[in-house]
């Protein structure tokens, strides 16, 4: 399914390098794995077509294990752009628990939800980077979005983290994702 794309309505920065956390699990397609000979029975279910060795599934945390299913659903959907928790969690912000959805964001396109997956439809420029070949919203925007949604300790928790990344107060105050008033001026060193 295609959740973004790099044409005129999303202003996508191609990097290489370090931005995005890797998977914390060894991810195998299903049908590689079938041609190289690994047996799945031993193996975890991330997500339709994605397994992990079950004991490395088993050893990571809530987080982690959020963060290898985003990896995962990359994995199938090449043009994904990932946002909100999906994105933070890529980013190395803060999660709490483990969430349950994947979030993507689709410039000019309709929400709409699919097990769990849920697709934002946004009407504005997206700012997104990519690493890896994977897309996600950048520190500001997604810590922004955060903020606005999140519990208040747990939004500036997020708000401390982009702070810590080199995210500014007026990075925050600028950034397309509207936040509420005050917020920016709340995070450590604001």
């Amino acid at each position: 399914m295609f959740t973004g794309a790099d044409d005129d309505t999303m202003n996508v920065t191609r990097v290489a390098g370090d931005i995005f956390r890797p998977s914390p699990a060894t991810l195998v397609r299903a049908a590689a794995a079938a041609l190289t000979g690994i047996h799945l029975g031993d193996h975890a279910r991330v997500r339709p077509g994605i397994h992990t060795p079950a004991q490395e599934w088993e050893q990571l945390a809530p987080w982690a294990r959020y963060q290898a299913r985003v990896h995962a659903y990359a994995l199938v959907n090449p043009h994904a752009v990932f946002a909100l928790e999906s994105a933070a969690a890529l980013l190395g912000l803060p999660l709490f628990g483990h969430p349950r959805h994947i979030h993507t964001i689709d410039v000019g396109g309709t929400s709409r939800a699919y097990g769990d997956v849920r697709v934002h439809a946004s009407t504005d420029d997206c700012n997104a980077v990519t690493d890896a070949g994977i897309s996600a919203t950048g520190v500001a925007e997604t810590s922004v979005a955060l903020m606005r949604v999140l519990p208040p300790a747990f939004g500036l928790a997020v708000g401390d983290a982009a702070r810590a990344r080199g995210v500014g107060s007026e990075d925050i105050r600028h950034s397309r994702t509207r936040v509420p008033r005050g917020a920016a001026d709340h995070c450590s060193g604001g």
